[in-house]
């Protein structure tokens, strides 16, 4: 027995067979030499154990196997059979046809022996599943050209041929991608996969510079080569060192990377992946070169399409957007005829601006519409552009409108090309600038007004200096020569310094330089409270009307000042209704954005416009211009100043709000002041001070004065008044003064004096060596050191002034209210 087993054995051997003999009583398994030399084990090596075959099997063949010998064991089939692949100590994988038989059974049916035998049919098997492969490639191949002839959108071929050979081509990942516009990275915009959870591209991208990591791999080694690259076994490749665990993880081990040819240069790649090392043989190889080839040109056949659908598309929308551009551009286009002149066609602005429509415009020439104070100067500068010497024109004109109205417009024109054979045409665009002339005329006003107020301020400032002196000296002479007639006459001095002093103040308001006291105050109330006054400033042929409609908001303005200009108004009304009329005041709220070219003027924000018109003779529109201008004025002689509407816009302005003044002759006028609105409550009036004139007791007044006429009236008025008194030039001096140690009870200074120091810097840098030293200031217009002043606590007197505002204000900075500055 044991002989025939032998040759039984060595027949087997002798065949080529590994043969294997499983003992199961005795839990021994016998491998032959040739059984061995399959999977790479040592002759004088032990194979594996029975309960480690499943290790030896491929993880694909495992349940397949078990099935069939479990089936033999128990008897289902006379000989168990099967292909598979069984590993070797290389970690490779190899095929094997495995035949096997029970050779003994115990009495209860069950196995005691069994032989089995390994055949290698590696190469066969793989040839022939090579075989398959590539006729299921070529298959899939073939799918790949017919979607690739019917040519549809680059994304729906690109699509297709992705899941064309995943599905069908054994390919485990397809995607294409093309270059970004930047050139920097390939970017995947198609994809398909068996298993997109696993490899998803989401985020992925691949530079195209071999400086970056990215870059270094089959991707960007295809684009910059524009040769296909193929990759056995991805876990090898050591450019994919980034890529290696990602493949891993994806099961992912063959890659082909196949830059696609077009006319225009390698911009696009498919990248294929499949979880077999070595996939991508010659075959194969060739097979997928032959399709990409084709996907290139079916690529440029399609961009060729695109390109012609997208020019024929363009051309009618450039058709389109020309039209629609001609119809609704802002400017007024018109086509005219060089030859004649006349009109061909013009869009709606041009037919808005010049008032006619298309049909009238076409009965014209350019020069029939043009203005006739303008004509010969336009006929004669348009001649080198008409005789085709100059590419293009630019004038301003003036076209008139059929109801009369000039417009005034700023105008250039083209040569136009002509269809061959029609006169030469060109075109002219043109923009409405009355609006802008407008504008540029309220400038030019407000900034000659500007620098009459740059004057009038100066003059203003001069002439209170001298009033301080010609009041005050006048005060005291009349004082002294009593009732008589030299009295008299030094009576009517200081009446007469008292109406130029309230000159000078309306000088000031013009300038803005007059110094106000704003709060917050109800135009409403002011003017409920005003009325009984404005009624009494005018005759009973004048309806002084009210309006219902009266601002609910508060301003914040100077309460006096206010008055005083709503009473000049209704005096200017007044004086232009000899025949009597009437007289409207009303106000409203309005709002300014901050691109508003109405109110220009004004900064952005809310404010209260107060209006008063009236049906009077009204202006021209020279007195207009010129209603503003200090000492400006249509009365006659001693019937008035002519500052009281320059008052009234240097109040506005100073406000930080505007005046606007329109009208007409015969149409009457109307003022609007807009006055910025403000949330603040008005506070409440301080309880007059009724102390009477004091005297001093000897205290030094340290007098800072630059003017010398005036620094020596106010020392000897101070002098008068029973006070020591030190005068100085200019701020140095009198810091020197104060740093010499030297008694000074009080600092009375000019705000404005020259020598570099003015009178806030004397108090601060005074205030830093004697912190509680009291401070009197004095000025003509301290309007714009208003914030500088509320930081320091001092007084302020304003000049001109009579002795008796100098006694009480000398007395109030020296009392201990304010030298405590509580």
């Amino acid at each position: 027995m044991l002989e025939a087993e032998d040759r039984w054995l060595a027949a087997h051997e002798a065949s080529g067979m590994g043969v294997w003999d499983w003992d199961v009583a005795a839990k021994q398994i016998y491998y032959s030499k040739i059984w061995k030399a399959m999977r790479g084990i040592a002759e004088d090596e032990d194979g594996p154990a029975v309960d480690e075959w499943d290790d030896w099997l491929h993880p694909e063949d495992r349940a397949r196997c078990a099935a069939a010998l479990q089936a033999h064991l128990d008897g289902q089939t006379q000989l168990y059979e099967l292909e598979q692949r069984v590993r070797c100590t290389d970690g490779s994988f190899k095929w094997v046809l495995a035949r096997g038989m029970v050779y003994e059974r115990d009495a209860d049916g069950g196995p005691l022996r069994i032989i089995g035998t390994n055949l290698d049919i590696d190469d066969a098997k793989k040839a022939s599943l090579r075989a398959q492969r590539h006729a299921r490639l070529q298959d899939a191949v073939a799918a790949c050209n017919i979607a690739i002839a019917r040519r549809e959108s680059i994304d729906e071929l690109s699509n297709a041929v992705c899941r064309i050979l995943v599905e069908r081509g054994d390919m485990k990942m397809a995607w294409f991608g093309r270059l970004n516009p930047d050139g920097d990275h390939i970017e995947p915009v198609t994809q398909f996969s068996q298993n997109f959870a696993k490899n998803g591209l989401d985020g992925i991208r691949f530079s195209t510079s071999p400086n970056e990591p990215s870059g270094r791999g089959p991707v960007a080694r295809a684009y910059r080569s524009a040769e296909a690259q193929w990759v056995d076994d991805l876990a090898t490749e050591s450019n994919m060192a980034i890529w290696q665990d990602r493949a891993e993880g994806s099961g992912l081990r063959g890659t082909a990377v196949l830059p696609i040819h077009q006319r225009s240069g390698t911009t696009a790649l498919l990248a294929l992946y499949t979880d077999e090392p070595a996939f991508f043989d010659e075959k194969t190889r060739s097979l997928l070169l032959e399709m990409v080839w084709q996907f290139g040109l079916a690529l440029d056949a399609l961009e060729a399409e695109r390109a012609a659908e997208e020019f024929q598309e363009s051309a009618r929308k450039s058709e389109w957007r020309a039209r629609a551009i001609f119809e609704r551009a802002p400017l007024g286009i018109a086509l005219i005829d060089s030859s004649t002149g006349r009109y061909i066609d013009a869009n709606a602005k041009f037919q808005e601006i010049v008032g006619r429509d298309l049909a009238d415009l076409r009965n014209y020439s350019w020069q029939e519409l043009t203005f006739p104070d303008d004509l010969e100067r336009c006929v004669t500068s348009a001649v080198p552009f008409l005789a085709g010497e100059e590419t293009s024109y630019q004038t301003e004109k003036r076209f008139v409108r059929p109801d009369g109205v000039v417009v005034p417009v700023n105008l250039t024109a083209t040569h136009f090309d002509a269809p061959a054979g029609d006169h030469p045409r060109h075109m002219v665009m043109i923009e409405d600038v009355t609006e802008r002339m407008e504008l540029q005329q309220q400038l030019s006003q407000r900034q000659r007004l500007e620098a009459l107020g740059q004057l009038t301020g100066g003059i203003a400032h001069d002439f209170n200096n001298l009033l301080t002196v010609i009041i005050g000296n006048s005060e005291a002479l009349a004082q002294e020569l009593g009732e008589g007639d030299l009295g008299e006459l030094a009576g009517l001095i200081l009446s007469t310094g008292e109406r130029a002093a309230d000159l000078t103040e309306r000088l000031l308001t013009f300038a803005r330089k007059q110094s106000l006291m704003p709060r917050s105050v109800k135009v409403g109330d002011l003017v409920d409270g005003l009325l009984p006054l404005l009624r009494r400033a005018v005759p009973e042929t004048i309806e002084l009307k009210l309006s219902a409609r009266f601002s609910s908001r508060s301003v914040y303005a100077d309460p006096a000042q206010l008055e005083m200009v709503l009473l000049n108004l209704v005096l200017n009304a007044r004086d232009a209704l000899p025949d009597g009329g009437r007289i409207d005041i009303f106000s409203e709220n309005i709002v300014v954005g901050a691109n508003s070219v109405q109110h220009a003027e004004l900064q952005p924000g809310k404010y209260v416009m107060l209006c008063l018109s009236d049906n009077g003779v009204g202006m021209s529109e020279d007195t207009v211009e010129k209603a503003f201008d200090p000492f400006f004025t249509t009365k006659g002689p001693g019937q008035g100043s002519g500052l009281g509407l320059s008052m009234v816009y240097g109040f506005a302005r100073q406000s930080g709000g505007h005046v606007e003044l329109s009208s007409r002759l015969g149409g009457g006028t109307t003022v609007r002041l807009y006055l910025p609105a403000t949330t603040k409550s008005s506070p409440e009036a301080e309880a007059a001070d009724e102390t009477p004139q004091n005297r001093g007791s000897g205290e030094t007044v340290l007098i800072a004065e630059d003017d010398a006429m005036v620094r020596k009236y106010v020392t000897s008025q101070v002098d008068s008044l029973g006070y020591r008194t030190v005068s100085m030039p200019d701020g140095k001096s009198a810091l020197e003064l104060l740093w010499s140690g030297a008694k000074v009870d009080l600092l009375f200074t000019d705000i404005a004096m020259d020598g570099g120091m003015d009178g806030i810097e004397l108090a601060v840098q005074a205030r830093a060596m004697r912190p509680d030293l009291p401070i009197l200031f004095t000025s003509g217009h301290a309007e714009q050191h208003l914030d500088r002043l509320a930081a320091i606590e001092a007084l302020l007197l304003r000049k001109p002034y009579r002795k008796k505002e100098l006694a009480d204000s000398l007395r109030k900075a020296l009392s201990p209210a304010m030298a405590e500055r509580s």
